[in-house]
């Protein structure tokens, strides 16, 4: 798999990324939220992917967050890792 810099110009990526294309909404930048009062871990990861515009391994995330000052990426890939994501909540686990 292919992974592109993020040196791309914003029309480029603009052009080039198909999760946004299929939203109907702008490129965004993690760089653009960081530091957002309602920012949080799961929402910043959200941003990289779709910053991105195609899947990103949880160590290719921490990178990203490392990049734009988040988290340093080995401490973002341990939390990641940790982590309960909406989608895995325990409370809609049957007992």
């Amino acid at each position: 798999m292919m992974v592109r810099p993020f040196t791309e110009t914003l029309d480029s990526r603009a052009m080039s990324n198909p999760w946004c294309r299929a939203l109907g909404i702008d490129v965004p930048r993690l760089e653009s939220v960081v530091g957002h009062r309602e920012a949080n871990t799961y929402s910043l990861m959200l941003v990289a992917l779709l910053e991105r515009g195609e899947p990103m391994t949880l160590a290719q995330i921490a990178d990203r967050f490392a990049e734009v000052g988040v988290d340093d990426a080995e401490g973002a890939f341990r939390r990641f890792r940790h982590r309960t994501f909406p989608s895995r909540s325990t409370s809609s686990r049957p007992s």
